[in-house]
């Protein structure tokens, strides 16, 4: 049975760098394009246009991809399509993969809320973290993938994560190709001093030397 792993996340979270992973494998039908460049626009996915009309994806149209058994797409909530804000029919572009014969999996990315709404709010002007998180309430959902995780465990995450959704282990060398450090790291500055630091001290020293 043919496999499609349906990555998506709010707008932002990583749909991106978890799609260019998934896709650096020869094996895998997936997005070709960002496996050279650092970001690519959403639409111009080979799958974009059907998540606003699901309907209109047929067989015919996937063996026109070439031949594979394994398929990686992903989409953002909401997405900007042709210039134009949708929001993607997810379970609707899903339930049309099964009816086509498809095992989809559908995996939804974490990443940290503060810093993803940070991100909404620099680059699209609006916090958009509200609506997916409403959606995903009602969504079929088969796994979680985390931001955080990955770039602190790198290779032995992203082959955990093969393991569990039994897809293709990519090629490292493409899959890391535009991230040595986290893209949280912008965000992230020093804090000089919080108030449970000196309580978090006190527990730091033998117990003879604690004090109240």
């Amino acid at each position: 049975m043919k496999q499609l792993l349906l990555l998506t996340g709010p707008q932002g979270s990583g749909n991106h760098i978890f799609s260019r992973i998934f896709s650096a494998n020869k094996l895998v039908c997936g997005w070709t394009e960002i496996l050279d460049k650092y970001w690519v626009p959403t639409d111009e996915d080979k799958f974009a246009k059907y998540f606003i009309n699901p309907e209109l994806l047929t067989k015919e149209i996937i063996d026109s991809f070439g031949e594979f058994d394994y398929y990686v797409t992903d989409i953002s909530y909401p997405f900007v399509y042709n210039g134009v804000k949708h929001y993607p029919k997810i379970n609707e572009f899903r339930s049309q993969l099964e009816s086509l014969g498809f095992k989809v999996t559908t995996a939804v990315i974490v990443r940290d809320q503060h810093i993803n709404t940070l991100q909404q709010q620099r680059v699209r002007g609006e916090a958009t973290l509200p609506y997916a998180m409403k959606y995903y309430k009602d969504m079929k959902i088969d796994a979680f993938l985390d931001l955080e995780a990955l770039f602190l465990h790198k290779e032995r995450y992203v082959e955990w994560v093969s393991k569990i959704l039994d897809f293709p282990v990519p090629d490292f060398g493409l899959a890391f190709k535009f991230h040595d450090e986290s893209p949280n790291a912008k965000y992230v500055s020093y804090v000089i001093k919080h108030w449970l630091d000196e309580t978090v001290k006190k527990g730091l020293v033998p117990f003879d030397k604690r004090c109240p």
